[in-house]
Parts: structure tokens; C-alpha cells; sequence
């Protein structure tokens, strides 16, 4: 008879007041998707449960995984083009790029590849960059106007970025 009650209580539960089991903070980093309509149920019924708790952990964690790779990435942007003018100067010429840089190229955020960067002759290289991937075009929206902001007051123009002597490194 115990049991047939608590078998009720649980139906009861789960039809009418829309019980859930708790999902841990790893299931909601697995299931975006779940994590940010969780989320937003939760905000728009001003739910304080722990699976809002777990869902807004991982969506915080993931966007601060994603903003340190986002920093990597446009450091490591920075540091090519530093790679490449030195070269450039020490040797005269442009070699291929994956041999002027200890960067490891292409530049990528997880599977996403961010730029790409291509010998045209001995006194240029282009740079693709991909402005069709959300995240991609976030790491370099600034890349307009003719400046890409660096940080710390670095700027490096777009187009035809003269590196001395006749070099150019194109950004597309």
C-alpha cells in the first residue's frame, strides 16, 4: 500500500508540477542546446533549481573556455606577424609560413579553422581569414576599417601591410 502511494506521489510530481530528474553540470556542457533552453525556462519562471544552477554553470564555463581560446588565438595572430617580419628582415624573403613561425598553423578555435596563412612569392603572404564562422568572425571583428587592434595600443593595418624592404602580407 506504501508503495502504491509513493507510486502516486512521483506520478503526481512528475505530471503536475513538472518534477525532473537533476542533471549534473557535465550532462549541460555535453547538451548546449539543453543547457541554454533550461536556461531560459528558468529565467522566464524565475527558477533557482539546481538543474538552473548546473545549466548556467556550463554555459558560464563554456563561454570562458571559448573567450581564452578567442585571446589565444588573436595572440597568436600577433605573434606571427611579428614571426614574419623578423624573418623577412633576417633572410630577405618569405619562406613558407608554417616555417617562420613556431605558431602552429592554420590558426583554429577547436575544429574551426580561423586563418589561414599562404605564400604568394618571396615578398608576400596572404592571410585568409574565416568571417563565415560566428566564432571565427567574433576572434577578428575588428579587422575593418583598415586597423586590427592587437591589445596594448598594437595595431597592424589591413590590406597591404608593408613589413620593410617590399614585403607585403595581405589580409583578406
Amino acid at each position: 500500500m506504501k508503495f502504491i502511494k509513493f507510486c502516486a506521489i512521483v506520478a503526481f510530481c512528475a505530471v503536475f508540477l513538472g518534477c525532473e530528474s537533476e542533471k549534473s553540470v557535465d550532462y549541460y556542457r555535453a547538451n548546449l542546446e539543453v543547457a541554454k533552453s533550461v536556461v531560459a525556462q528558468c529565467n522566464a519562471k524565475s527558477k533557482q533549481g539546481k538543474n538552473c544552477q548546473n545549466a548556467r554553470a556550463a554555459l558560464r564555463e563554456v563561454a570562458e573556455k571559448m573567450n581564452f581560446a578567442k585571446s589565444k588565438v588573436k595572440l597568436s595572430f600577433n605573434t606571427i606577424f611579428s614571426d614574419f617580419g623578423a624573418y623577412y628582415v633576417a633572410k630577405g624573403e618569405f619562406s613558407e609560413p608554417g616555417s617562420m613561425t613556431n605558431v602552429s598553423l592554420p590558426l583554429q578555435i577547436g575544429d574551426k579553422t580561423c586563418a589561414q596563412f599562404h605564400r604568394v612569392n618571396s615578398a608576400k603572404i596572404e592571410v585568409s581569414i574565416n568571417r563565415d564562422d560566428e566564432i571565427c568572425a567574433g576572434v577578428f571583428s575588428d579587422v575593418k576599417n583598415g586597423v586590427f587592434d592587437i591589445g596594448s595600443g598594437a595595431l597592424i593595418e589591413t590590406g597591404a601591410l608593408g613589413v620593410g624592404s617590399g614585403a607585403i602580407i595581405e589580409i583578406k
